[in-house]
């Protein structure tokens, strides 16, 4: 399997905490990996780190062969054009439509208009949403607001997707529409995604593996019925 991503030995601090201490992990082309873990664990941390959003203070990231550990602002333009991040809110900007938000990256780099319509409407296609193209974030319900972000993300067809906690405040029923999207990407695409979460049966439904972030450490890896047989204390109280 190709590796997508490599992350080594990594140590991030703030302020005078270590949030994360010592994480390694590897993603590979395909695969849905699942980071679980309550809340205030480091889970989110590790998405921001991995985005260049953090300085990391020791270990190595390497996105696509890359090492990406240390570059400067600037450099990392490149690089974050392979990966798409859907946040927890959707992060949809309110005063532009469902056309602008999807478009938004591709308006910055002036393509030409007919251009833009086209690749807006295939990724709202994706997602099942062209019809609300016109829609602003208020008329939309938090499921739709969601999967625009998805859409949004997929402009430039990254093969890399993070997604920060996707199903949270969702009702079941459009929690599972955006699992099924995710999938999808996965089966269709061959994208590889990172997951966090703390919904341990949509978390079920989407990972190929599951790695469990206890206190800033990875405490578990394998698969989910691996997860369920665990005999660690703090996952046993996770998983009942």
């Amino acid at each position: 399997m190709k590796t997508m991503l490599e992350v080594d030995n990594l140590w991030f601090k703030y302020e005078d905490r270590y949030i994360l201490k010592g994480i390694s992990l590897k993603l590979f082309e395909g695969e849905n990996l699942i980071i679980l873990g309550g809340s205030g664990g480091g889970k989110s941390t590790i998405l921001r780190v991995l985005l260049g959003l953090e300085e990391v203070d020791k270990g190595k990231i390497i996105i696509m062969g890359e090492d990406v550990t240390h570059l400067r602002e600037d450099e990392w333009f490149g690089v974050r054009k392979k990966i798409g991040m859907v946040f927890q809110d959707g992060a949809l900007f309110d005063f532009l439509s469902v056309r602008g938000n999807v478009g938004y990256r591709l308006y910055e780099q002036r393509l030409p208009q007919d251009e833009i319509e086209k690749i807006v409407r295939e990724k709202l296609r994706i997602v099942g949403l062209e019809d609300v193209i016109d829609y602003m974030p208020s008329e939309l319900s938090g499921g739709m607001k969601r999967r625009v972000a998805i859409a949004r993300a997929l402009v430039g067809d990254p093969p890399i997707m993070f997604y920060d906690e996707p199903t949270t405040g969702l009702d079941p029923i459009t929690a599972k529409i955006i699992v099924r999207h995710i999938n999808s990407l996965r089966d269709k695409f061959g994208v590889a995604s990172i997951v966090v979460t703390h919904e341990l049966n949509y978390a079920y439904m989407l990972a190929d593996r599951i790695m469990m972030l206890k206190d800033g450490t990875f405490i578990f890896e394998g698969k989910s019925e691996d997860l369920v047989k665990c005999a660690d204390p703090y996952i046993k109280e996770f998983v009942k």
